[in-house]
């Protein structure tokens, strides 16, 4: 599983584009589940742009230039409920939506609570169940934990199974 550390400047970093490598580098037929942060922090502004919509734009050039072979999923936390730590919503398993598809759902994302990072990526590791061989998760976050979890932990689990 590769996780992308939850560091505002990786935002700035996604925002000028950088990680369209990362769309290259997915493996053909390979599941791709983007996390997406929709917690209130993402109305914090980078030189006078919402995060939120920085991580939207760049989020969106990376699905449209993902392998037709590579199967998108797409999770968010934080958009629906203040002060829910249960707030994660799998938008699209992998390959239920067009990249297209995708998309057009991330503009109806509006950020509003918590950031469960530790319960997003525990929800991502039953995804993967036993079939996780070279499926990976991108997390799309600016913040740190604040629904009392250990991302890390949640995180080897799936890693120790080969995602």
């Amino acid at each position: 599983m590769t996780i992308v550390r939850p560091i505002t400047q990786y935002l700035a970093i996604l925002g000028l584009g950088l990680s369209i490598g990362a769309a290259s580098h997915a493996q053909q037929g390979q599941n791709l589940l983007f996390i997406l942060d929709a917690s209130n922090s993402m109305w914090g502004q980078i030189q006078g742009t919402a995060k939120i919509q920085t991580a939207k734009q760049a989020l969106g050039r990376l699905i449209s230039d993902l392998p037709a072979s590579t199967r998108p999923g797409l999770m968010v936390y934080g958009h629906r409920r203040e002060g829910d730590c249960e707030d994660v919503e799998l938008i699209h398993g992998f390959g239920e939506a067009t990249p297209d598809e995708i998309v057009g759902r991330l503009e109806e994302i509006t950020p509003r609570g918590k950031t469960p990072i530790a319960r997003s990526l525990q929800r991502a590791g039953e995804m993967l169940g036993d079939t996780a061989r070279g499926d990976s998760v991108l997390l799309i976050s600016d913040g740190v934990e604040t629904c009392g979890g250990d991302p890390c932990a949640v995180a080897g689990e799936p890693a120790a199974m080969g995602a």
